[in-house]
Parts: C-alpha cells; sequence; structure tokens
C-alpha cells in the first residue's frame, strides 16, 4: 500500500523540515499546507490535493502526528471520517495514536482531544503574554487586515444587499472580520438615527432612511417555513426556463429571499453540484460528531482531573 504524505504548519514562519524528513523517505508523494489545523476541509488546499490524489483501498495518508490533521476536535474527527468512509486509511507515525487506522477508535479521537487542547493552552499563554505586554505599554496582537478601502467595499457592498459571505468571498476577507465590520458600522448607524419616541426629530435625512430600508431587505427574520414549502420552491426554480430572479420568486412565495437562496443551494449541494457546503447527509452526521466531541471533551477532563490528582499523590508519597 502506497503511502502519501501531508505536512501542515500553522504559519508560513514555521519550519516544515522535521515533518519531511519522516515523510519524505517513505511517502511517494507528499502534500504541503500552511493554514490553521482549525480549518474545515474545504478550506485546506493540501489536504483536498492529497485526498484527491488518493486512490481509495491503495493509498494511505500518512502524517506524522495527530495534530497535523487538525487542532479542533470535531474537524479532526471529519477529516478522519470522510477518508474512512471512502475507503482511504490513515497513517500516523508518532505520538499515542502511532500506527495504521482504517477506522475511527477511542484512542485517535483521545489524540485529536489532547491536540485540541494543547491548542488552547497555546493560545492561552498567547492572551496572557499580550496582556502582559499591554501593562508595561506594550500593544501587540495581530494587524488590522481592513484598511479604509476595504472598509469602503464592505460597506457599500452591503448596502447593495449583498449577503455576509458574498462580500467576505468578493472582498478576500474572512467572514468574522466582515461581520465585526458591519455590526459596528450599523451599530454607529443606529446611534446617530432620529428618536421617533421621545419628542426628537420626525424627519430622519434621506440618506438614513435609505439604509434603513435597505437593512431591513437584507437581514433575514427570525422565521421558520415548512419543509414543504422549501421543496415547492426549489422545485419551482428548477423547473423554470428561463431562471427567474431569487428576490421575484421569493416575493411570489411569499419568503424572505435569503432563505430561497439557501434552499436552492442547499439542494444543490445534495445532489453533488457544488461542493462549498455539506450535503443534507453530512449535516446530520456532523451533528452526531459534534454530541461525540461533547463526550470526549467531558473525558478529557476527566482524565485531566485523575492526571492531576495521581501526580499530586505520588508527589506526597516521593516526600
Amino acid at each position: 500500500m502506497a503511502l502519501v504524505g501531508l505536512v501542515r504548519v500553522s504559519t508560513s514562519r514555521q519550519e516544515t523540515r522535521r515533518q519531511h524528513d519522516d515523510l519524505d523517505p517513505i511517502c511517494v508523494r507528499v502534500f504541503e499546507e500552511k493554514v490553521s489545523g482549525k480549518l474545515r476541509i474545504a478550506d485546506r488546499p493540501g489536504l483536498r490535493a492529497a485526498l484527491d490524489f488518493m486512490r481509495p483501498g491503495e493509498d494511505m495518508l500518512t502524517v506524522q502526528e495527530a495534530d497535523r490533521l487538525g487542532r479542533n476536535l470535531l474537524e479532526g474527527l471529519i477529516v478522519l471520517n470522510d477518508p474512512f468512509r471512502q475507503g482511504v486509511a490513515v497513517k500516523i507515525l508518532h505520538g499515542i495514536a502511532a500506527g495504521e487506522h482504517t477506522e475511527r477508535s477511542l484512542i485517535l479521537d483521545l489524540a485529536l482531544a489532547m491536540a485540541e487542547d494543547r491548542r488552547r493552552d497555546i493560545a492561552r499563554k498567547t492572551r496572557d503574554g499580550l496582556d502582559a505586554a499591554a501593562r508595561r505599554g506594550r500593544k501587540g496582537g495581530r494587524p488590522r487586515v481592513v484598511d479604509d478601502d476595504k472598509r469602503r467595499a464592505i460597506l457599500a457592498r452591503r448596502a447593495e444587499g449583498q449577503a455576509l459571505r458574498e462580500i467576505s468571498r468578493g472582498v478576500g476577507i474572512s467572514l468574522a472580520v466582515v461581520h465585526g465590520e458591519v455590526k459596528v458600522a450599523e451599530g454607529a448607524t443606529a446611534a446617530a438615527a432620529p428618536d421617533f419616541t421621545s419628542g426628537g426629530t420626525a424627519v430622519g435625512t434621506a440618506q438614513h432612511r435609505t439604509i434603513v430600508r435597505r437593512r431591513c431587505r437584507s437581514v433575514a427574520p427570525p422565521k421558520r417555513y415548512p419543509d414543504e414549502l422549501s421543496v415547492r420552491a426549489v422545485r419551482l426554480y428548477r423547473e423554470s426556463d428561463p431562471k427567474p430572479t431569487i428576490r421575484k420568486l421569493a416575493a411570489q412565495l411569499g419568503v424572505h429571499h435569503e432563505a430561497l437562496r439557501n434552499w436552492i443551494r442547499q439542494a444543490e449541494a445534495d445532489a453533488g453540484q457544488r461542493h462549498d457546503r455539506p450535503t443534507t447527509d453530512m449535516a446530520e452526521e456532523n451533528e452526531q460528531l459534534r454530541k461525540r466531541v461533547a463526550e470526549l471533551e467531558r473525558v478529557n477532563a476527566a482524565l485531566r482531573d485523575a492526571s492531576a490528582y495521581f501526580a499530586s499523590e505520588l508527589g506526597q508519597t516521593r516526600r
């Protein structure tokens, strides 16, 4: 069985030589990526390329340690689950889960749980270091990625009614950053809005009224629709020729346009026509994995407590 290697580090400044020294001599090909292990499979080009290259039942994905697959327990389980379903085995060279794996096991899940725990510990120590530096008058942290031009582009796209994910892809900035910028801007707009209830100005500016209308159109209301309606809406969209605009069809059906857009995208994902979101079956399986993660985290916490207890008992014995 041929071995296909995966090398991963979180940042471009980290060194990959040690992983290559272990993998290059034994693997027919080694793929490398410099991304966070907390990202989804779709956001990890090296892992995607390795899985696409491999032949089910003939090749084995090989990593130096379990945390190279992912330092987020849930994503690590998903990373393992997909190859196992395709008949692809995984080989880990070092660590408590060292060996060949063709299916999930407690020791493999525990190795990923420990990797996530180490990642949290690194993040905690980093925050402590930044807080200590701030108390000494030094400002640390990651530099801001949004300048004035990008902020104007984000707000202009939002004013046109674009969804946050569309803005994120168009501007090339993460969804979390886009959400933060929009939230700050909308908060400032709300604070500057005239007071209609306490004797304030009865007529706002034309610009303010325009912003309010656009916000009302673009933000989906907290409303759930029956499954029959979503099925009928998707069928109408698919059977229409030419295809109607989503806003027009949504207005005819009496649903929010973003809800209809999500139904259509989900149906396309279920049919294998798009790969930027999980299928319904995968989403249900991910939910089961989340429950398993919660259980493993409780086990991990219990193991840490037990380890601390036995360490203290051993220390007293030695004294």
